[in-house]
């Protein structure tokens, strides 16, 4: 039985038109394939280069104080709407940017819920009725809309985790302040941290090697 009528086909010269097409067509094909399994490398390279650079910036010296400047004085009774405002700053202006770059696509907001994304809960919890009340005065709606946003998009995230993993990772210690027990162990969490920083920084550094005498040459002749 033949299955291809190879009668009258030609693969070089006149009427190998059709055969040379689908060569094109191949190699296109396959370039495409290529050029589709390269950006999806690149792709994947450029969001985990972004997820540790969220981490950096999250666990850096500089956030820890902040954080640690707002959670002492929610323990010592401060309310929202009266917390040091350059602590208070320098905590939104983060969440701020981190919301604004996963609300346009630079920023999976999953693989931020993979990390340490979930931290957004307790902040938004602290600094939300602040927000609130600046639009309500200053008339600008807008204020940190990208910090809830994101504190919207993880607990979404983490309700669809509950149904499918039965656990919620953003409801573990740490991310919620809303007890003075949990308020004492976030400040002592980062006050440690501060001081293993302080510890390392205190290290001196070990000295470079000597570098060994360049050898004369014997001079001949």
């Amino acid at each position: 039985m033949q299955f291809i009528n190879t009668d009258g086909m030609a693969f070089i010269g006149p009427g190998s038109e059709w055969f040379w097409a689908a060569i094109s067509g191949l190699i296109l094909v396959v370039t495409f394939i290529a050029v589709y399994r390269q950006l999806r490398i690149m792709r994947s390279a450029g969001a985990l280069d972004q997820l540790e650079s969220f981490e950096a910036e999250l666990n850096s010296e500089r956030m820890c104080r902040f954080e640690l400047a707002l959670l002492v004085a929610l323990r010592d009774g401060a309310d929202s709407l009266h917390l040091p405002r350059g602590a208070a700053a320098g905590v939104w202006r983060f969440w701020e940017k981190t919301g604004a770059l996963a609300r346009h696509g630079h920023l999976d907001p999953e693989l931020l819920w993979e990390g340490s994304g979930t931290n957004v809960f307790g902040w938004w919890a602290v600094i939300g009725p602040y927000a609130r009340q600046w639009r309500s005065d200053k008339q600008q709606p807008t204020f940190l809309e990208n910090f809830e946003w994101l504190a919207t998009a993880m607990a979404k995230i983490d309700r669809r985790a509950l149904s499918v993993r039965g656990a919620m990772v953003g409801s573990g210690p740490g991310h919620e302040f809303d007890s003075h027990e949990a308020l004492v162990f976030a400040c002592e969490q980062r006050q440690d941290r501060l001081r293993i920083e302080e510890e390392l920084r205190a290290i001196p550094a070990a000295p470079l090697p000597a570098s060994a005498p360049a050898s004369r040459r014997r001079r001949t002749g």
